[in-house]
């Protein structure tokens, strides 16, 4: 499907230049996220998680017919005040899953890196002052 041109326009555009995306997005896993992105970006997620809690609060407030409700104005405009609400959470402390988050990103990020390799000692056994070798503690083990 072609669009007819519109008398006095320059030059007529197809529907599909017009829907083609102008730049594809980057394959997974060809440019490792930095600290300061995977940051930004776990603090946005739990703002919008915060957001997507508060949402049923907010849709039983004011569902009354009260005196000084804002009507379909109020309801227009209640996703941007829910999305101010829970970004202010989150920049007080949130829920604490930013710092979760952050922490599965970077280890995901570290994981698909080549690890070089190196030969040490089996990780189950630490070297003891003395240079013997003293096997490590399992958790609950001194308990």
């Amino acid at each position: 499907m072609s669009l007819s041109p519109i008398p006095g326009a320059a030059s007529a555009v197809s529907l599909d230049q017009l829907t083609r995306p102008v730049a594809t997005p980057p394959a997974r896993g060809t440019a490792p996220m930095s600290n300061q992105a995977i940051v930004q970006a776990a603090h946005k997620f739990e703002a919008m998680a915060i957001a997507q809690l508060l949402k049923p609060m907010f849709a039983s407030a004011g569902s009354a017919a009260a005196p000084f409700s804002g009507g379909a104005v109020e309801k227009s405009f209640r996703p941007f005040f829910i999305n101010a609400v829970a970004k202010s959470i989150e920049a007080r402390g949130g829920l604490g899953l930013a710092p979760m988050i952050e922490q599965a990103l970077l280890a995901e990020r570290d994981s698909t890196k080549p690890q070089p390799a190196t030969a040490t000692s089996p990780s189950s056994s630490v070297p003891a002052p003395g240079g013997s070798v003293a096997p490590s503690l399992s958790p609950g083990a001194g308990s």
